[in-house]
């Protein structure tokens, strides 16, 4: 490409971070105190750092002096004498190679400027004590170590590092899971770009919160594409999580990740992995490519062939014990969405889940987000069943919290609706005035007709914001949010906090309501941006106008059995059915099978009518049908066709599955779910 290569100025001005050792800084380790330095089970790895000799006679300064305990600051530090000369490229087996310690934690992304200076990025630090919130100062000092990893001298730098404390002391302690959302996934890549704006790495920012984070070294997992690399027949990458892990998995012919982190032995408190469950949330890391991403978050010096089983998510929370926890349940819309599980056979998972955190001994609040409408991303068929399992999943998040929270002196697990966010998005009207995602707009048409919005970013130039491609939404992998996207995601775990324990919240806490992220500067930084990459498609004479690769086809607005089972989703089932009555809604499904056993390889055909509360069928409803395997714990869904009920209030359907167990017939409409099992002969 010609001119400015603007991925890596994003970059720049994201992690505020030029360049790279491209190699993991193999130092030595720091003590794990509040979530800095190394787990536990890595210490037997690290060289001791205490008695290298001080030389005292180097004067090192460095600029800013001070930064948040989110870190991510851009620090220069100088030195009086050639120390950093190696800095670039080591060059030989006893050259001495820098390492730059703040407090605990080192400084990554370091980029060599002269024989004297050095600019790296902050991680930044945590709290001295749970309780603190008040400014704390950390030493300074650059190790100087030999290429076997022994440390040969030590400059202590000239005064101290300072951090500010977080909005509040809740903050001192917190932690993040879940998958690749929570984890920053975007555009095909695992990327120091998107992991830094994922969206709860930008909420702690706001808060100024320590959220330590397994950085993947500048050229990511795999690297960050370019615009010319995108599929000019689709206009959009595959989504292939599998892309990360095939470009870790060269690293095993090495027997360790760490070259691929950014800092090996920092412990991440941002444990979320990209393609998890909530059994994997639970259980630990299941199948073979979520285990791969686990070992690269926590074990990255450890051989795979040592088969040593990272703890669970849950299990980190428990060892950790954070005041905050912070989730958006990307976990369960792999389960719903990808795996086809049906919600009930992971309610006992999400129950054991929000049980766990909450019985543990600091009491953290868990602040978790509903599953969006999968018909939200860009290209995809409407799918009714997708979005009526999604409402139904939804459900269950908050009916299962409210069971926890029932049990508990105070309500500790606040669920908020990421899915409202979109549908009033795309039920609005051209000139209707919304808040979306922290931001008061204007709807206008769209170049297919469905909704955008206009957003100014921080350097005044309007960005034409959609959920089509190339819209400023959704990354190139047409699954995963932008900056800018996760910016908004991240404004409504903020608003759930505030909700939660702002000082108008229902257990205050803060003294004032945390800030939402500012989307502006987001998304003008933001490569992913429609102004950024308009720029950067007009340098390519051979690439088409990104409206070419608009989904032509609008998103059906809500539908009456839409309503209805949102209602449901909004009242944990709970609103009396003379109500429902009143509203033209679904209260009652009744289904009649064909055979009640089944013969080896048989048809499973029935008939289901959808009642009202007055108890008069519902004519034209959609209505949503599906036959899974009973015996099987994930489900094994075999999805069946939408169909309206005719003038009776009635479907038909069958499914014909080769499986010699019982099956069990799940249909759902506006909300209402009833199930029949056929057996077996």
């Amino acid at each position: 490409m010609k001119g400015t290569n603007w991925l890596w100025l994003a970059l720049a001005l994201a992690v505020s971070a030029c360049s790279s050792d491209n190699k993991a800084d193999p130092g030595g380790q720091t003590p794990d105190a509040g979530g800095g330095g190394t787990p536990a089970d890595q210490d037997a790895q690290t060289p001791d750092v205490e008695g290298p000799p001080v030389e005292k006679q180097v004067e090192i300064t460095f600029t800013p002096a001070n930064g948040t305990m989110y870190g991510g600051e851009s620090i220069t530090f100088k030195a009086d004498r050639p120390i950093f000369k190696d800095a670039e490229k080591p060059r030989g087996p006893d050259t001495f190679i820098p390492h730059i310690f703040i407090g605990e934690n080192r400084v990554i992304f370091k980029e060599y400027v002269d024989d004297f200076t050095v600019k790296a990025v902050s991680q930044g630090h945590p709290a001295p004590s749970l309780d603190n919130a008040q400014p704390f100062e950390v030493p300074v000092r650059v190790e100087m170590r030999n290429r076997k990893d022994e440390i040969l001298v030590t400059h202590n730098a000239k005064g101290k590092f300072s951090f500010a404390p977080p909005v509040h002391p809740s903050f001192n302690r917190i932690m993040a899971f879940g998958a690749s959302f929570t984890a920053g996934f975007q555009s095909n890549s695992w990327n120091p770009v998107a992991q830094n704006h994922g969206p709860i790495n930008q909420v702690a920012r706001a808060a100024g919160a320590y959220l330590s984070t397994p950085f993947t070294t500048r050229e990511g997992l795999p690297g960050i594409p370019k615009l010319e690399e995108l599929d000019r027949r689709s206009g959009s990458l595959e989504v292939g999580l599998g892309a990360a892990v095939g470009t870790l998995t060269p690293a095993l012919n090495k027997n360790e990740f760490s070259p691929l982190r950014a800092d090996p032995y920092i412990r991440p408190l941002n444990i979320a992995i990209p393609g998890s469950t909530i059994r994997d949330v639970v259980d630990g890391s299941l199948g073979a490519g979520v285990y791969i991403l686990d070992l690269f978050i926590q074990h990255p010096f450890e051989k795979i062939s040592s088969r040593v089983k990272p703890k669970s998510m849950i299990e980190n929370i428990e060892d950790y014990k954070p005041l905050l926890v912070f989730t958006t349940v990307d976990n369960y819309g792999n389960d719903v969405l990808w795996g086809g599980t049906p919600t009930d056979f992971i309610e006992d998972k999400l129950r054991e889940m929000y049980t766990r955190v909450s019985k543990v001994e600091t009491r953290p609040f868990l602040f978790i987000l509903t599953v969006p409408d999968i018909n939200m991303l860009p290209g995809r068929r409407f799918n009714q069943a997708k979005r009526y399992e999604v409402m139904r999943a939804n459900a269950a998040l908050k009916r299962v919290a409210k069971e926890v929270n029932a049990t508990l002196p105070e309500p500790r697990i606040y669920v908020g609706d990421f899915m409202e966010l979109f549908f009033r998005f795309t039920e609005a009207k051209e000139g209707d005035a919304i808040e979306f995602g922290g931001l008061n707009v204007r709807i206008v048409k769209g170049a297919n007709g469905e909704s955008d919005i206009v957003v100014k970013d921080s350097m005044g130039r309007d960005n034409v914001i959609g959920l089509d491609r190339f819209e400023g939404v959704f990354s190139w992998d047409d699954l995963h949010l932008s900056n800018f996207g996760y910016g908004m995601l991240g404004n409504e775990v903020i608003r759930l906090v505030n909700r939660a324990v702002g000082p108008k919240g229902e257990q205050p806490r803060l003294k004032e309501e945390l800030s939402f992220i500012d989307l502006a500067k987001v998304l003008s930084e933001d490569y992913l941006s429609p102004v950024n990459q308009e720029a950067e498609r007009q340098k390519l004479s051979d690439f088409p106008p990104f409206p070419t690769y608009a989904d032509k086809t609008a998103l059906p607005g809500l539908s009456l059995a839409d309503r209805c089972a949102l209602g449901m989703v909004e009242t944990e089932m709970g609103i009396p059915k003379d109500k429902w009555a009143d509203a033209g809604c679904p209260v009652e499904i009744r289904i009649e099978a064909e055979k009640t056993e089944l013969e080896p390889e048989a048809s499973a055909g029935f008939t289901a009518t959808v009642l009202d509360g007055k108890g008069q069928p519902i004519k034209d409803l959609p209505v949503t049908s599906y036959v899974y395997r009973a015996n099987r714990e994930n489900g094994s869904t075999q999805w069946n066709d939408i169909r309206n009920t005719d003038e009776n209030g009635k479907i038909t359907n069958k499914a014909t599955m080769g499986y010699l167990g019982d099956l069990v017939v799940h249909v759902m409409a506006g909300g209402v779910i009833q199930k029949l099992v056929i057996k077996k002969k």
